[in-house]
C-alpha cells in the first residue's frame, strides 16, 4: 500500500474517531460500540478505502468507476452510473489471481457475472484497461446492434449496458511482470438480440 492510500485511510479513521468521540459525549455511547461502528463502516477494498457504500471511493475504485461512468454518460441516453461493489471486487480479484497463477492467458471465468478482462505486458493502471474497452465504441454500430467486420466491441457494450448497476474490479501481477485485470458486472449485459441502451 503506498503512503497516499495510507494517508487517506488514516485521515478518514481520524475523522471518524473525532466524530465518534463527539457523538459519544452527546449520546453516552461507550468506546466498544464506537469501535464496532467504525469497523462496520470503514471497509478496505484492495489498496482503496471508502466510507459506507460509495460516499467516498478510494483511488483504485475511482480509477475504475469514473472512466466507466464517463463512457456511460457520453452515450447521452441517461444511463445510470455504476456503483462499486465489494462482492464483485472479490470475485474479480480472485479470478485475476487465478489467471496470473496460470500464466495470464486471456480466459473468462464463465461465472454468473458480466466480465471484461485485460492483459498488459507492463504494470498498467486501471484507466488503461477501461480505455481499451471503451475504445471499442468505434467498432460498435447501434443501428445494426453489431460490431464492425472482424472487430470486437462486446467489452464496450458491457461497459455501457443500461441494466448493469454494479461493478467491481481486481488485478494481479503476472510472472512476466505484466498485469491481468478483471472487471465483473451485475446484472450482466451483452444479451443476444438486445441493445445495450
Amino acid at each position: 500500500m503506498d503512503h497516499r492510500h495510507l494517508t487517506v485511510g488514516l485521515g478518514l479513521f481520524i475523522l471518524l474517531a473525532l466524530i465518534s468521540n463527539s457523538c459519544n459525549a452527546a449520546r453516552g455511547l461507550d468506546n466498544e460500540v464506537l469501535q464496532m461502528m467504525s469497523e462496520t463502516h470503514l471497509e478496505e477494498v484492495g489498496d482503496a478505502r471508502y466510507f459506507g457504500g460509495d460516499e467516498f471511493l478510494g483511488d483504485e475504485a475511482s480509477d475504475y468507476v469514473n472512466p466507466h461512468n464517463n463512457a456511460r454518460r457520453a452515450v447521452g441516453a441517461n444511463i445510470p452510473d455504476l456503483k462499486w461493489d465489494n462482492t464483485l471486487v472479490n470475485y474479480a480479484r480472485n479470478w485475476a489471481v487465478t489467471r496470473a497463477n496460470a500464466g495470464c492467458n486471456l480466459v473468462h471465468s464463465g461465472g454468473k457475472y458480466g466480465e471484461n478482462i485485460y492483459w498488459s505486458s507492463w504494470q498498467s493502471v486501471p484507466a488503461d484497461a477501461v480505455s481499451s474497452w471503451v475504445n471499442e465504441k468505434k467498432d460498435y454500430n447501434y443501428n445494426s446492434n453489431s460490431c464492425a467486420s472482424n472487430q470486437i466491441c462486446g467489452h464496450y457494450t458491457q461497459v455501457v449496458w443500461r441494466n448493469t448497476a454494479r461493478v467491481g474490479c481486481g488485478s494481479a501481477t503476472c510472472s512476466d511482470g505484466g498485469k491481468f485485470v478483471v472487471c465483473s458486472y451485475d446484472p450482466p449485459g451483452n444479451w443476444v438480440g438486445e441493445r445495450p441502451y
